[in-house]
């Protein structure tokens, strides 16, 4: 639906004119004025896409009209009647661009292609509109995206040619520092910290107003923002840990910061500032900290522990004694870890070491096809982003060889691997097929020989072992009911829940209420006894 509005002071034409474009635009709203002023006021409350105005009237004529207009509002077509073909009128009513110049009376047909063919313009006009639009928006976006992209290259790369460029962003050839924030994102949306990332960086930049700072998002590190800062001096441990805060409440969690040293000019020395600040956030893994100084952690970076060796580990591994070996390769790595000051990086070339020797040695006991898959599980250990995901990679792969050894498949060597696998990952994301491939079975024959075997099937018996250490957990511990089932391998505590009851009548709160119940009264029982 499109407003019209008719301006002229000639009743008998106004009316006129009404009745034809009600005829002609019945969808459309016809507004009707006596003259330019009052037309005027009506388009301060109405906005109208056509005016029809008659040129000679006699408080405000059309052309007048016309520029009042054109000084408000460009979006307004304008059609201008007349019962004279003067030049003049008609040359001043194209250079206010105005759309269409009729001459009265009126015909039918030629007011309605006028319309048809305003109605073009105004729908060309809106689409360019828009598109002009879409494309500032569009280039909105691609600017920041540009700039991300030459300041990972001016960190990056010293001979960078465009550095110059940059300067007038922030006055870098002053003393200063860069820090990096890794932080992880609740959010499914994959462009989400790309979005909130600028935000941040907003809040970055008036976070330590008045001193100048500048943020981009690092491409070589997943989730990591990297911020210049000029300043005299390194920020102190209290201000880091309330930027964190200030992060943690835009949604984001496991919040890293890691600072480079203070250089005398950031500008010549932005690469070795950059590379400071990865080898200190590199120390994230261990995640008991969540500050990093690279001036703390520098004499670390170089320490090279002694290759991972216990022949003790490789005689448990070989005697299939799974338990120990996870145990002895565990506290191998605590101790290679050198209460964490060991660089992550030579930390897992170590441990990819140790299982190639583990290999080495046990060979011959493995089949060759096997041995070769074994081998190339390094990169799963070299691709951890922390030590726990690096101890639990490698138990995962203690047990894989332990099964892997000369007759594993054997029955009593199926029952007892298996059970001791389900006993020590229930925790973990565990399905039939997982653990089928991990024994080198087909998924389907896997599934029978289990029920075979145990008795039950295998998600039957992997609920009961998970229900069981839920009950030890609900009876010697306070963890909330979430907590005991994310800890039995439950990501859904509502399953959970379920589950629970379908085995004890009882949910697990109604279980640990009745247990603590009953230790009371037996305590009162000792007692009185």
């Amino acid at each position: 639906m499109y407003n019209i509005l008719i301006v002229d002071d000639e009743k008998l034409h106004r009316k006129g004119l009404y009745s034809l474009l009600e005829e002609i635009c019945p969808s459309d709203m016809v507004w009707e004025a006596s003259d330019g002023i009052e037309a005027l006021e009506i388009l301060e409350h109405i906005s109208c896409e056509i005016v029809i105005s008659d040129i000679r009237m006699t408080k405000m004529d059309g052309i007048e009209l016309l520029k009042e207009i054109r000084g408000k509002n460009k979006d307004i077509f304008f059609v201008l009647l007349s019962g004279y073909a003067q030049f003049n009128y008609a040359r001043e009513a194209l250079r206010l661009q105005a759309c269409a110049y009729l001459l009265k009376p009126v015909d039918r047909q030629e007011l309605n292609e006028t319309i048809n063919d305003v109605k073009k313009k105004i729908i060309k006009h809106r689409n360019e509109e828009r598109k002009a639009a879409d494309q500032e928006e569009r280039l909105k976006e691609t600017v920041p995206a540009y700039v991300d992209r030459i300041l990972n290259q001016f960190v990056q790369d010293p001979k960078f040619s465009a550095g110059d460029q940059l300067v007038s962003l922030l006055p870098l050839k002053q003393q200063g520092y860069l820090f990096l924030i890794k932080a992880d994102s609740a959010s499914e949306d994959g462009h989400y910290f790309e979005k909130a990332g600028r935000e941040i960086g907003h809040m970055i930049k008036k976070f330590f107003d008045p001193v100048s700072s500048l943020t981009f998002e690092l491409h070589s590190a997943y989730h990591t923002l990297a911020t210049f800062v000029v300043d005299e001096e390194l920020p102190n441990m209290n201000k880091l840990e309330e930027l964190s805060g200030i992060i943690e409440k835009k949604g984001f969690s496991n919040i890293f910061i890691a600072v480079s040293e203070l250089k005398d000019n950031l500008f010549l020395q932005r690469c070795s500032a950059y590379e400071e600040a990865i080898e200190a956030l590199d120390f994230s893994f261990y995640e008991t900290k969540n500050l990093f100084f690279h001036e703390n952690t520098k004499v670390s970076t170089i320490t090279d522990p002694e290759e991972l060796n216990n022949n003790d580990f490789f005689a448990a591994v070989q005697n299939r004694q799974i338990k120990k070996a996870r145990e002895l390769f565990e506290s191998m790595l605590r101790h290679a870890s050198q209460e964490e000051k060991t660089a992550p990086v030579i930390l897992k070339k170590r441990t990819v070491f140790l299982f190639y020797q583990l290999l080495k040695k046990l060979g011959p006991l493995i089949e060759k096809d096997q041995r070769e898959k074994l081998y190339e599980r390094d990169q799963a250990l070299i691709q951890t982003e922390s030590f726990q995901q690096l101890l639990k990679e490698g138990q995962q792969l203690i047990f894989i060889i332990a099964n892997c050894i000369s007759h594993q498949k054997s029955a009593d060597g199926f029952i007892k691997g298996c059970k001791e696998y389900l006993e020590t990952h229930y925790m973990d994301e565990i399905s039939l097929e997982s653990v089928a491939a991990l024994f080198h079975f087909n998924p389907s024959y896997f599934s029978t020989l289990f029920k075979n075997l145990f008795g039950i099937s295998f998600s039957a018996f992997l609920c009961n072992i998970r229900i069981d250490k839920a009950e030890e957990l609900l009876i010697n511990t306070d963890k909330k009911i979430k907590e005991v089932a994310a800890s039995t391998g439950y990501r859904d505590p509502n399953y959970f829940i379920r589950s629970f009851k379908k085995k004890h009548g009882l949910t697990p709160d109604e279980f640990r209420k009745r247990r603590t119940y009953e230790k009371e009264v037996s305590r009162e029982v000792t007692r009185k006894t």
